[in-house]
């Protein structure tokens, strides 16, 4: 499926580089890839599993990892972080925050791609 995938994108962006891959299961899943072009212009393109419109970003109209990261410390204060990955639900670009909070339950944050608003976020007991 991510070859396939990478075909896709590659369809709509020039990658000469792919540095990071995202799976992300929601509503829809989608394989998310962030790379450069040969001219050194970073891309952040979501490509649906199924049949859909690929979105393509460039990396600096959102947030990074680490600043989504650094937003859910500040908000939660989570024991221990467990993942970060890109996302999409309803057609928003999403990061996808994974991590056992101060009550040792499994859970997830959700913030904007575009400028790191808080989504939504949900726990379970272990």
């Amino acid at each position: 499926m991510e070859a396939k995938a990478l075909e896709r994108a590659k369809e709509k962006v020039a990658f000469a580089q792919i540095d990071r891959i995202y799976t992300y299961h929601g509503e829809e899943a989608y394989i998310v890839f962030v790379g450069k072009t040969k001219k050194g212009k970073k891309y952040v393109v979501w490509v649906p599993e199924k049949k859909g419109k690929i979105v393509i970003k460039r990396a600096e109209s959102g947030i990074t990892e680490a600043e989504a990261i650094a937003a859910l410390k500040a908000e939660r204060h989570p024991k221990k972080i467990i993942s970060a990955r890109l996302g999409m639900e309803k057609g928003v670009p999403l990061w996808e925050l994974t991590y056992i909070d101060q009550y040792d339950r499994y859970s997830f944050y959700y913030v904007s791609f575009t400028d790191g608003t808080f989504l939504k976020r949900y726990s379970f007991q272990q």
